[in-house]
């Protein structure tokens, strides 16, 4: 059955399924497994079931854009999903942006990041330095006050980021 599964909803053909379907947890891991963007077409019952997602992320399956406002702002499922991909960052909840440890975790990749977190995050020194570390180009996002601050911008000549 789970062949035929992956078979007939392919890439896209997920959003056709009837809501029965949409909310079987096991069909939908299946589903989502074969194409992260299925999670889109999930049922908001199990979108906003801590527990799926969970599993979701134990797949590395997941989109943090597609789950509930309320997982949006759960510290653990962002925590989790953001060591995936930092790019999850954009999805969290202004909260949970707002978390020095989840900036940083979701900083773990070379991707320009800092655009996503709060203004307090684009104003902390220490999580500037190692956006601007892992990416130059997150430079653009640090706070006016860092920029101008001649601490800061020693230690990034010092480390040889210009």
């Amino acid at each position: 059955m789970k062949a035929s599964i992956k078979y007939n909803f392919g890439k896209s053909g997920f959003r056709f399924a009837s809501q029965e379907i949409q909310n079987n947890k096991e069909i939908c891991l299946i589903a989502v497994k074969s194409n992260k963007e299925n999670l889109q077409f999930v049922s908001f019952d199990l979108r906003d079931s801590k527990d799926f997602v969970l599993q979701l992320i134990k797949l590395d399956s997941i989109l943090l854009l597609y789950v509930s406002e309320r997982l949006q702002d759960d510290f653990d499922i962002v925590f989790e999903t953001v060591k995936l991909s930092g790019s999850n960052l954009k999805f969290a909840s202004e909260r949970l942006k707002n978390e020095k440890k989840i900036v940083l975790k979701a900083l773990n990749y070379k991707e320009i990041i800092l655009q996503y977190a709060s203004e307090k995050m684009k104003d902390d020194y220490d999580v500037c330095l190692e956006a601007i570390a892992k990416n130059k180009e997150n430079l653009a996002f640090v706070s006016q006050r860092l920029k101008s601050d001649k601490c800061f911008v020693y230690q990034l000549i010092k480390k040889r980021i210009n």
